[in-house]
Formats: structure tokens, sequence, C-alpha cells
């Protein structure tokens, strides 16, 4: 497992080729976005800025209010990176340009819910302050945290880095 920290590139949904998107679904084998976002959304696709062919690596949502469903099962913050990103060190660069964007939309919290069996999504949520509110356990079996993020506590480590 490689344990150093990537760079990452955020991009907006109305900034990317069709072509590129594409190339993504294919990786996750589904389509992984309905093509109706509500306003409350924003679609970003992740780049890896060391990657020499600029490759898609996942795509991210940001919630800029929860409804009870994305309370439940999004959170403010939800990213999908494909298989061979998972546990590779995206997961805090993908985070802390996440708050970045959170920040901008004058988040104070910010509720992320993340796969407990992520180690390196744990730990950088822990890197930037994530306090556990609760487990839950979904259809699938699969268990989540609920982790909150004070942004006062984020707006150093976010601009440090």
């Amino acid at each position: 497992m490689n344990n150093s920290i990537k760079e990452v590139e955020i991009i907006s949904s109305e900034s990317i080729s069709s072509s590129l998107v594409l190339s993504l679904n294919n990786k996750f084998k589904t389509k992984h976005m309905n093509t109706k976002i509500s306003p409350a959304k924003s679609l970003y696709y992740i780049k890896d800025k060391t990657s020499p062919d600029s490759e898609l690596i996942g795509y991210l949502i940001i919630n800029s209010s929860l409804n009870r469903s994305n309370y439940q099962v999004e959170g403010h913050i939800v990213y999908r990176l494909i298989d061979k990103a998972i546990n590779q060190g995206y997961e805090e660069a993908v985070l802390r340009s996440s708050l970045a964007i959170c920040q901008e939309l004058q988040k104070e919290e910010v509720l992320v819910i993340a796969n407990m069996n992520n180690i390196k999504e744990l730990e950088a949520i822990t890197e930037f302050g994530g306090k556990l509110e609760n487990t839950v356990i979904t259809k699938k079996g699969d268990k989540l945290g609920r982790f909150w993020i004070e942004q006062t506590l984020v707006t150093n480590k976010v601009k440090q880095k």
C-alpha cells in the first residue's frame, strides 16, 4: 500500500469533457451519477495531479444543505474513488479540497459520512478534527461512521497544505 499523500485537482462538472466522464463511469461499472442534480448539490470530478495521463480517479458532491436523506446517508461531502485509488493516500487531499469548498459556502460544521473499513479516509477525517457522532449499518451491511468537522479547527490545516 502506498502511504504517501497524493495531490488532486478538483474540477467542476461544467469544465470536464463527456469522454472523461464516460471513462470514469466505465471504471465504476455503473453510471455513478444522475444527470439531474439538485440546486443544493454541486458535482465535481477528482483528477490525480501526478498521473501522466491526468486520469479521473473519482467524483465529489458537495451538499450545501442537508435534507433528511442526505443527513442520514451522505453528509455535506460525498466522494467516491475508483478501486485502485482507495487507501492510496488520495483521501486526505480530497477531504482538504472538499473542506475548502465548504468554507467558501460558509459552512461552520461539516458532516462527513465514511465507511469504517476505509482506514485512509478515517485517518483523514481524524487529521481534520472529525468527531464521531455515531455509526450506522446500511442495508448492504456496511458500517458507516458519521463525523462532524468544525471548520474553525480546519482553517489553518487547509491553508497550511
